[in-house]
């Protein structure tokens, strides 16, 4: 039988799996780019996982990945979500930047993390992000989805237990 705790997140108590509290969440990591700025990210669900690259929307930052469940379902799916803060938000240090130039950033944040193909989602104004990545750097993606997005980004043909699609 799995305990549960009540975690306070947002505007209220959900019901967490005590044993989620213990899983391997880290929420302060942050990767240094070639231009000396820094870019912060969380990690959920299972290090060896597929990478699946998390575009948070707005306002919000790399905790838009800290809700009940998502560790688990990460984890369940052999799935390691990294929620990516943009420029100027949580760890990450500002510079001037546009939804054009954000592929470069995460190429190179996908370099400096050693990953070669991953996939792609986005939350609310996020899903611009996974588009513009899609379109700028196909050869890197292996999926994408947008959830509640500001707009249609990617064509999807199966759902993967509502965390993420892919084509």
């Amino acid at each position: 039988m799995k305990t549960w705790v009540k975690v306070a997140l947002g505007h209220g108590l959900f019901p967490v799996p005590a044993m989620a509290l213990a899983m391997s969440v880290k929420t302060d990591n942050q990767v240094k780019l070639s231009d000396g700025h820094s870019v912060g990210y969380a990690e959920y669900g299972d290090p060896m996982g597929k990478p699946v690259l998390h575009f948070h929307g707005f306002p919000s930052s790399r905790f838009e990945g800290h809700r009940p469940t998502m560790d688990e379902i990460a984890t369940r799916l052999h799935a390691r979500v990294i929620v990516v803060e943009r420029p100027g938000i949580g760890l990450s240090d500002y510079k001037p930047y546009t939804i054009a130039s954000w592929p470069d950033i995460v190429m190179e944040f996908a370099d400096a993390l050693r990953l070669d193909r991953f996939a792609v989602m986005g939350v609310s104004s996020g899903g611009k992000y996974v588009a513009a990545c899609a379109s700028k750097i196909p050869q890197r993606i292996r999926a994408c989805a947008d959830r509640l997005a500001t707009f249609h980004t990617c064509r999807f043909s199966e759902r993967l237990s509502g965390l993420f699609i892919t084509h």
